[in-house]
């Protein structure tokens, strides 16, 4: 009688890793927080952001936050903001930069940051951590524009 014994290999698949960033998402509207959470950005997503719209004529203030993909759309739609350089866009998110835009109409302050959840303390925490990297020697400004 005659034996086979077939020895068969199989790739048991690691855990999956998410090398995915976690952002606050949130909105503010005239400082009243309307939505927020904490958000597992779809993969490749590297940056979180915070941003501040506010009409001078008004006095309207809008604040949000949340995932790169969410950033790309609002710099890409926004009028003022939209103006900005491809080379900058991607800066501000690979470096974890800030600016700041203002017309006759509105001021426009836009921070991105790279660390699980470093947008949680909105735009003014994310400005101030900003300026002391820059202090630090830790990032520099964009290259086309900033005033931060």
């Amino acid at each position: 009688m005659c034996s086979i014994h077939l020895g068969i290999t199989v790739d048991i698949p690691k855990p999956f890793i998410s090398t995915s960033l976690t952002c606050y998402t949130y909105q503010k509207k005239n400082g009243k927080t309307t939505k927020r959470f904490m958000d597992d950005c779809m993969f490749g997503n590297a940056c979180c952001y915070s941003a501040e719209f506010i009409n001078k004529q008004t006095g309207e203030t809008v604040e949000s936050g949340g995932c790169e993909d969410e950033y790309r759309f609002i710099v890409g739609t926004h009028p003022t903001l939209g103006s900005m350089l491809p080379v900058t866009v991607s800066y501000l998110c690979e470096e974890g930069a800030c600016i700041e835009r203002s017309t006759t109409r509105d001021t426009t302050r836009l921070c991105a940051c790279t660390e699980h959840n470093c947008n949680m303390n909105g735009i003014d925490g994310s400005i101030r951590d900003y300026q002391e990297r820059i202090r630090k020697g830790l990032v520099k400004r964009p290259p086309d524009f900033a005033n931060l």
